[in-house]
């Protein structure tokens, strides 16, 4: 029996995986606009506008970092299998 179906669905879910951090972190992007937009209107003290754009960015950054991990972790596996099956 060939590792192959377990190789594709592995990629499949790290896709997966990616496509959801992605959407997160764009998700969160939008956030620390809005909030950066708030905070402005608002007149918020400043250690707390300022912690919790940051906050909020600092997760989106991570999250588009694990996105961008997952993705070409996938991308590897898929190279390999159409290596081996090339050979």
């Amino acid at each position: 029996m060939s590792a192959e179906p377990d190789i594709r669905h592995l990629s499949k879910a790290l896709f997966a995986m990616a496509k959801g951090a992605s959407m997160l972190a764009f998700a969160g992007e939008a956030a620390v606009l809005m909030l950066g937009a708030w905070f402005a209107i608002v007149h918020t003290p400043e250690w707390t506008s300022i912690t919790a754009v940051a906050g909020v960015a600092l997760v989106t950054f991570v999250l588009r970092g694990c996105a961008d991990a997952w993705k070409e972790k996938a991308d590897e596996q898929l190279r390999k299998l159409d290596l081996a099956d090339g050979l």
